[in-house]
């Protein structure tokens, strides 16, 4: 019997150290809260708000927040979730030791639906690079719609993709009648052979083209306008899309 005892004991060890190992080498925070104070927690979560090993132990979660107000907002909504048996998601900014205040996710739900009280685990992530990304394309958005071009991205098969303001207004349609169009339906039955021929080498080649283009609008008349065509490529130098830019 003290046999099988000291084995599952060993046993149980290293499902402990296991576990241990998996939660200190995750990419993002986990941590054990009771009362919304901290119990325990892996060395990612202490990492992404700027801590030192087991300084967070016993501490309030209020200092993780940037604001008291956030703090008890998502603690109401965060615990009436949860005491329903449901997992908990948000995004929030948060705060490190310094101050410094960083966009984040955060996931909860309670360890034992028949005692929410007892405890409940919550995983943290830090999403600044996403933020950032989002807010580098949202700058790079209103850059595009508000340049005094037009642009339209098209994608293999030549329909259209995405067609900023200028575009839409040039070919006198709205930005959902453009969408899922082929790009060929805007140019007038007027463009010469060598016009298909030389477009569509430099293309195939993965260069760009300029040149004139005839363009017909959405009410019948016609136009020249300079355009030029790139190819646009992804990692892997395999073009996938096509950006046309008129004046």
């Amino acid at each position: 019997y003290c046999w099988r005892l000291l084995s599952i004991q060993r046993d149980q060890k290293e499902r402990l150290f296991q576990y241990e190992k998996i939660l200190n080498n995750a990419m993002v925070g986990i941590v054990y809260l009771k009362n919304r104070r901290i119990i325990s927690c892996n060395r990612r979560f202490e990492q992404i708000f700027g801590y030192e090993p087991s300084e967070l132990i016993g501490q309030s979660t209020e200092r993780l927040y940037r604001t008291i107000e956030t703090y008890h907002q998502i603690g109401e909504g965060a615990y009436r979730v949860t005491d329903g048996n449901a997992s908990y998601s948000t995004e929030a900014i948060f705060q490190r030791k310094d101050g410094s205040p960083f966009p984040g996710v955060l996931n909860g739900c309670v360890i034992d639906p028949e005692h929410p009280h007892d405890g409940s685990i919550w995983i943290y992530a830090d999403v600044s690079d996403r933020h950032q990304a989002e807010q580098r394309a949202n700058k790079l958005l209103r850059a595009v719609e508000q340049i005094p071009f037009s642009i339209a991205i098209v994608n293999r098969q030549g329909m259209i993709e995405y067609g900023n303001s200028r575009f839409c207004t040039a070919m006198g349609k709205h930005s959902e009648e453009v969408l899922g169009q082929n790009y060929v339906l805007f140019e007038s039955d007027n463009q010469s052979s060598d016009y298909y021929r030389h477009l569509s080498a430099a293309l195939l080649a993965g260069k760009a083209w300029s040149g004139e283009k005839h363009s017909r609008r959405e009410d019948g008349t016609y136009f020249w306008e300079e355009t030029t065509i790139a190819p646009v490529v992804d990692n892997e130098g395999t073009t996938r899309h096509f950006v046309a830019i008129t004046e």
